[in-house]
């Protein structure tokens, strides 16, 4: 859907908010370039991705991001409570979790993250996480820019992008079909 808009309508707007709008091609390249950052972090065809956000435009890029990585998006209800986050990340195999230090109302996703997964404030290197609540869990990453313990900066993912060129990242995306979970 996206890729054939981008190549039949890249300068019409796909995706407005009040203080932002992105054309097709916009998006595609944006989705492209997140592809490619999941890509070099390792995720492989069916893994899971979890997202756990308010309504955002990066959470729109992810979503493409992550179909073209052949990966599954498994978006977290953003009214969760402590107990049904961890239940839901513990469960859902989730192998990297984007969230946002934008606090929606009034929650503030990391805090509650803390809550859920004892220890993340404490883990040595945000790129390899090892939390008994969550075994699978490698990473969770900011949609911004964070200097809190146990997450990964938005920079730090783009920088990942670096990894891998546009043909890996197209040669992966010819393997995804329609059929597939996403």
């Amino acid at each position: 859907l996206l890729l054939r808009g981008a190549a039949k309508w890249p300068d019409r707007d796909m995706l407005v908010f009040p203080e932002e709008r992105l054309n097709y091609a916009q998006l595609a390249a944006r989705a492209r370039e997140k592809a490619r950052a999941l890509q070099g972090m390792g995720v492989q065809p069916g893994d899971h991705i979890g997202i756990l956000a308010p309504n955002l435009m990066e959470l729109v890029e992810l979503l493409f991001a992550t179909a073209l990585s052949g990966a599954v998006t498994v978006l977290i209800n953003a009214r969760y409570k402590t107990s049904e986050l961890a239940y839901v990340v513990e469960n859902a195999d989730l192998k990297l979790l984007f969230t946002t230090n934008r606090i929606a109302d009034y929650v503030d996703f990391l805090d509650l993250l803390y809550e859920a997964l004892p220890g993340l404030q404490d883990v040595n290197d945000p790129l390899a996480l090892e939390l008994n609540s969550a075994p699978l869990l490698q990473s969770i990453i900011m949609m911004e820019e964070s200097e809190r313990p146990g997450v990964v900066s938005f920079s730090r993912f783009c920088e990942f992008a670096r990894q891998v060129d546009e043909d890996q990242m197209w040669a992966r995306r010819s393997r995804v079909r329609l059929k597939d979970p996403c």
